[in-house]
């Protein structure tokens, strides 16, 4: 079955690439939404909840941010799409970096820094949302089969698949169904 770029990405230099791109990231983002609910629960500017809230907030922001850089640096100059599948779970993921970002800024201050703290909580549950909805957009998208969304599987480039460590797989032993 041929793959996406997204899903190619998790899947080279195993188990580090889908630690350092996906499950880190989510990590973070869900345990935010745990200490988010607690927050909620007891909503008081200086409850636990809500400073372990910011810390994650802050090294998830942070995180991704410097991840979706080397993305754009080293990564997508060297992709070609594989269709409208992969460009989705590809646009997806960059854009998570925006929510990210925002949830950073929002905890440092630089942002909705006058406003009440329901305001700012509000602010901070709904970049949260999108954060999660992109991410999980990326990986919806990133595990579906390119040729679903048109892309002939003959006219996809391996190149860049054949100098990837693909875990002791020989990729010129691999099915090719046309």
């Amino acid at each position: 079955m041929a793959m996406t770029n997204y899903m190619e990405l998790l899947m080279a230099n195993q188990p580090w690439n889908l630690i350092l791109f996906m499950a880190v990231p989510m990590g973070l983002a869900e345990a935010i939404v745990a200490s988010e609910f607690f927050s909620l629960y007891r909503a008081n500017e200086g409850s636990l909840a809500l400073k372990i809230n910011k810390c994650l907030s802050i090294i998830l922001g942070a995180y991704f941010t410097i991840l979706i850089i080397y993305v754009a640096v080293k990564i997508l100059p060297a992709i070609h799409l594989r269709g409208a599948a992969d460009a989705l779970a590809l646009a997806a993921y960059a854009a998570a970096a925006l929510p990210a970002l925002v949830l950073l800024l929002l905890e440092l201050g630089v942002i909705a820094k006058g406003a009440e703290f329901r305001a700012r909580l509000k602010f901070h549950f709904l970049a949260l949302i999108v954060f999660l909805v992109l991410g999980h957009v990326a990986m919806i998208f990133g595990m579906t089969d390119p040729g679903v969304s048109g892309m002939e599987h003959s006219m996809m480039d391996h190149g860049s698949m054949e100098n990837m460590d693909h875990g002791g797989m020989d990729h010129s032993k691999m099915e090719h169904s046309h």
